[in-house]
């Protein structure tokens, strides 16, 4: 991370949070920077992530398997490198699997919509856990580094119920200095129907200061390998 007297300095978290105008430019920002081409590998070949080094490329356990079935390489990562039922979908796209437990659900039956969030935000934990070699706790605690979410959009189109699986397909839309859009989508297992989507937004920030940071390249090239997801 750049060191303070060669930062610029940029608005708190708080100045872009209750700003219009400064919310609107951290999203051009992403919004501008975002559109050049990225080349994307056409398959996964990577080796087990060592989170006792600093961050680096995305990684793979030894016991990872490409299954060509149904239109596309799937990447399973076994559980000696990645969280329980994480797996990658497709080289633009990260995959999290999770189960419906009792305390996700309502009492109309069926998950309260705010969990939808929970279960995209443990994607995206998921996502650290198993492409990069910095889990997002390390990041946290030990860089004092963490994306907090400055805008959300979403849709919900179909309910899950207690007992179900979600598929939450994780992807990047955007890449900014030091924003990152995602676009998350959750399915049931079960069946393959979509119930829900979100595009979230999110700005790096030293959790010190609570200032605004420019994205470290280590991470820039983990992002931008999954553009377009």
């Amino acid at each position: 991370m750049p060191s303070p007297s060669n930062t610029k300095e940029l608005p708190s978290a708080r100045d872009f949070l209750n700003n219009d105008s400064v919310v609107g430019s951290l999203l051009g920002d992403a919004a501008g920077e975002a559109g050049a081409d990225v080349a994307i590998p056409p398959r996964l070949e990577r080796a087990r992530p060592d989170h006792s080094k600093p961050l680096s490329l995305p990684g793979a356990g030894d016991g990872a398997e490409i299954d060509a079935a149904g239109g596309g390489e799937h990447l399973t990562i076994d559980a000696t490198s990645a969280p329980a039922g994480a797996t990658y979908n497709r080289p633009m796209s990260f995959t999290s699997v999770q189960k419906i437990r009792f305390h996700d659900v309502d009492g109309a039956g069926i998950v309260y919509y705010p969990q939808f969030f929970h279960l995209c935000h443990a994607a995206f934990e998921d996502f650290f856990d198993t492409v990069a070699s910095l889990p997002y706790p390390a990041l946290i605690r030990d860089r004092r580094l963490g994306f907090p979410t400055v805008a959300i959009e979403s849709t919900f189109t179909a309910p899950l119920v207690y007992g179900d699986v979600a598929v939450v397909d994780l992807s990047v839309e955007k890449v900014g200095r030091t924003s990152v859009t995602f676009a998350y989508r959750i399915r049931r297992r079960r069946d393959g129907a979509a119930c829900f989507e979100a595009r979230v937004t999110t700005v790096l920030i030293d959790l010190d200061s609570q200032r605004p940071q420019p994205l470290p390249d280590e991470l820039r090239t983990i992002f931008e390998q999954y553009l377009g997801g």
